[in-house]
């Protein structure tokens, strides 16, 4: 495990594969060149940025996280997040079918920049791209 780092634009924590193309559709209309990596659960997600289990260690500008997602959910992957101090301040942003008062009052504390109910929108991914690249 070296210390390079592959800084990337967005990290899409999702394990419906139509979401994923959808978004990653999206984004691309948005910036041709935006690049996005992306974890189908929270392992996944976690050794992608650590660089463990053969994972090339990345640092996203963004995190587009699922809370509904396999094997570490995400509120619990958020939480980890947040109590990394080289991950701490990265915006994340809370995509999902469903957000209840649950999902709502578990994220409170955790730094999150915006909650969005899927699908995501043109709109919605303009918002995430200009308020993280021009912040």
């Amino acid at each position: 495990m070296g210390s390079h780092e592959n800084i990337v634009d967005i990290l899409y924590i999702e394990d419906d594969i139509v979401d994923v193309e959808g978004v990653k559709r999206i984004f691309k209309k948005v910036k041709e060149s935006c690049a996005i990596e992306v974890a189908s659960n929270g392992e996944e997600a976690l050794n992608k940025l650590y660089g463990r289990e053969g994972q090339d260690k990345i640092l996203p500008k963004v995190i587009l996280l699922d809370i509904n997602v396999p094997k570490v959910n995400g509120i619990d992957l958020l939480k980890i997040i947040r109590k990394d101090p080289s991950l701490a301040f990265t915006e994340v942003f809370i995509l999902t079918n469903a957000y209840t008062k649950e999902d709502k009052l578990a994220i409170k504390d955790l730094n999150v920049r915006g909650q969005i109910v899927k699908p995501l929108e043109y709109g919605d991914a303009l918002n995430i791209y200009w308020a993280t690249h021009h912040a």
